[in-house]
């Protein structure tokens, strides 16, 4: 039997599908973009809680990524991923 997905392994694996996704008839491409910058936040979240904080660092510039196509403000993103690469120094 395959050892189960964590849960946030599942959120990034929704991520990547929204993120690649095509647009439909009556959704816009900065939507796609913002819902999976969401799903890559609650996935580095999740990593954070389970004390992988080298798993978080890698998924915060994701959402980065994924915000800056759906054109929020950068600024609170960017300070989440200096305090998990801060955090990462540190250990």
């Amino acid at each position: 039997m395959p050892p189960s997905k964590s849960p946030a392994q599942a959120l990034l694996e929704k991520a990547d599908k929204k993120a690649n996704s095509s647009t439909g008839w009556f959704s816009s491409s900065s939507t796609k973009f913002e819902e999976a910058g969401d799903l890559y936040q609650q996935a580095a979240n999740s990593f954070k809680l389970e004390k992988l904080f080298r798993e978080a660092g890698m998924h915060f510039p994701r959402r980065l990524s994924a915000e800056k196509n759906a054109t929020r403000q950068m600024m609170p993103l960017m300070l989440d991923t200096v305090y998990v690469r801060a955090r990462l120094n540190h250990e």
